[in-house]
């Protein structure tokens, strides 16, 4: 019998807070902080059914998280940033371990063993994490922010 599936999301900005979705004991929970420290609204758990985890499943499987690096860095793309976004997604969802993470880049679109200061891959799992969950998109999100 596989243990409960488990992940945790986090986004650390610069300038904006930090937020956090972490899937536990068959809930969404959210949390996080603006740039002041102060807490943001909580969002109530959401329930994860079996279906909406296998849907979330196969997102991963087609962005391919699996083989996402454990550091994604923007000096390997010759740029040094010293303030920006740091991010970490880590778990074990249906039998498979992910432990990815990066501070100012992602895994490219192109290969995932790359590291790119280009998001789109790392925007589609946001959107998965949203879309499968039914956790409705933040405004900004779209444009980018």
């Amino acid at each position: 019998m596989q243990p409960d599936p488990w992940f945790e999301l986090t986004e650390q900005h610069a300038f904006t807070g930090s937020t956090s979705w972490r899937l536990k004991g068959g809930h969404i929970c959210f949390r996080g902080r603006n740039s002041s420290d102060e807490r943001l609204p909580a969002v109530q758990p959401i329930p994860a059914a079996k279906e909406r985890i296998d849907d979330f499943i196969k997102s991963l499987d087609f962005l391919d998280v699996w083989r996402w690096r454990r550091n994604y860095s923007p000096d390997e793309c010759g740029f040094v940033v010293m303030d920006g976004m740091s991010w970490t997604f880590t778990g074990s969802i249906g039998g498979r371990e992910i432990d990815a993470g990066g501070s100012n880049a992602y895994p490219s679109f192109a290969d995932v063993a790359v590291p790119s200061l280009e998001s789109e891959r790392y925007t589609f799992l946001l959107f998965a994490l949203h879309r499968s969950f039914g956790i409705p998109l933040p405004d900004d999100f779209f444009r980018g922010g």
